[in-house]
């Protein structure tokens, strides 16, 4: 086989391959003994048309054309170790010729090169802002409410009270209401079942009933009835109000967890808010030095890798839409762009992916960092046992997913050392753009905490 080879241009090759007539023919054997099982030939039983009357029956070209089927992958990977050659993905093979030689053209990504910058010298000084005694009271608070119990309430409905209702509400002769003892909190700006409603119910206590009218509004989840005046006849059988416990040491007891006083319970509440503040700080500088990381980087990116990965990326796309029964055409309509633009966003994203993924890989390898086979291992017994909980009986690709995870666990692996680097001590290094911060600051942070325990989360979130 004669093998030449293309000056490299932006990580791209071209070989020019011609085939050996003797490959040809074996592969042309194998066309035959492929067609003859599937080929009626007049005056012979399936499968026993001789080669040669086989091929005056379909024609040379089909003979070919089966062969090159099967053949092209022997030749290209042939011709890719024959020119030592790393590719990144699979080539593009195109036949130049047919007879009297058969050549081929391949197409080979190779693998993308990568120098990085002067990484090492990058600092973000972003630390949390310190946990203030009102944070820690409102999540105590929301602590409480999560513990509140609902006590029956002799008075009159307010905003917030919890009643017990059956009713019934009609736009002309449709219902679109239709509730028997159903509980319902009055929360004042409520939009359900429809704008106006916990409004019209405040006052009323156990016993009473009540007409009243609402208009609908255009967006109305029921179209008919959008727009239109409803009629609603309610009635109360219970009123309920909402009675916190005390912020007291039974409450921190009763939440479990080992704590056994409001003060361990305040210190519980206060430390997991730090926790909270210190891991969205974390994934902020993570995002901004794997970003400035990249920006420093030189990358030379083979154009049909990022075809390949913009494919991908159309293709999750297109997966995550039929999931949901939405149609490209009709997404496309929704957010009011062309296909050459979806093409186009799909490219940036790749693009960006691949030059991450890269980056990520270089960093690991001139740390030095290796994820341990026991991590792997434990991976996959976990999964192993997910499966078996689910029931799941079908076919796991070991090497597939051992694969996977070993590329989860390496990228956090090198994100948690380089988030280390470059939140250490600053000794004349760079800043690591214009969000960082110094000694001592660190963003804005949300310690929106939702704890409970006997039916919640645990204080101060986790």
């Amino acid at each position: 086989m004669k093998v030449t080879q293309d000056e490299v241009v932006e990580r791209q090759t071209v070989l020019h391959i011609e085939v050996d007539a003797d490959l040809l023919e074996r592969h042309m054997d194998r066309a035959y003994r492929r067609l003859v099982q599937r080929t009626n030939v007049p005056g012979f039983r399936k499968g026993k048309a001789p080669r040669h009357i086989l091929e005056r029956v379909v024609g040379r070209r089909t003979f070919l054309d089966e062969a090159i089927e099967t053949l092209t992958p022997e030749a290209v990977a042939d011709a890719i170790k024959e020119q030592d050659l790393e590719p990144a993905a699979s080539p593009q093979v195109a036949v130049v010729e047919r007879e009297p030689v058969l050549k081929l053209a391949a197409t080979v990504a190779l693998r993308p090169t990568v120098e990085l910058g002067d990484y090492r010298a990058l600092r973000f000084h972003d630390r949390p802002e310190p946990v203030t005694d009102e944070q820690v009271d409102a999540t105590l608070e929301r602590i409480r409410d999560g513990q509140a119990s609902w006590e029956p309430w002799e008075g009159a409905l307010e905003f917030g009270d919890l009643a017990v209702l059956t009713a019934a509400g009609n736009a002309g002769a449709l219902r679109i209401v239709n509730a028997v003892a159903t509980e319902y909190v009055a929360a004042e700006g409520s939009r359900w079942p429809v704008p106006g409603f916990a409004e019209a119910l405040v006052g009323m206590s156990a016993g009473d009933s009540r007409e009243f009218t609402l208009v609908l509004p255009e967006d109305f989840a029921i179209p008919d009835a959008a727009g239109q005046e409803a009629t609603f006849n309610v009635s109360v059988s219970e009123v309920k109000r909402k009675v916190l416990p005390p912020l007291d040491d039974e409450l921190a007891r009763n939440l479990g967890e080992g704590m056994e006083s409001l003060a361990d319970l305040r210190g519980r509440v206060r430390r997991n808010l730090e926790d909270v503040a210190e891991a969205a700080v974390r994934r902020s500088v993570q995002e901004r030095m794997l970003e400035a990381i990249v920006a420093g980087a030189t990358i030379e990116l083979p154009p049909m890798l990022a075809e390949h990965e913009a494919q991908r990326v159309l293709d999750e796309q297109q997966r995550a839409l039929a999931a949901n029964n939405v149609p490209m055409s009709t997404y496309m309509e929704r957010v009011g762009k062309s296909e050459d633009e979806i093409i186009a966003e799909a490219r940036e994203v790749a693009e960006r992916r691949l030059r991450r993924s890269l980056v990520i890989d270089q960093l690991a390898e001139e740390e030095g960092i290796v994820v341990p086979e026991a991590d792997v291992e434990a991976e996959m017994e976990a999964l192993r046992q997910r499966r078996e909980r689910v029931g799941d009986r079908s076919s796991l690709d070991e090497e597939g997913a051992r694969a996977s995870f070993s590329r989860i666990l390496r990228r956090q692996l090198v994100m948690d050392q380089m988030v280390k680097l470059v939140r250490g001590p600053a000794e004349g290094g760079i800043n690591g753009g214009p969000a960082a911060r110094d000694e001592g600051e660190g963003p804005e942070t949300s310690a929106d905490a939702r704890p409970s325990a006997a039916g919640g989360s645990s204080p101060g979130g986790s």
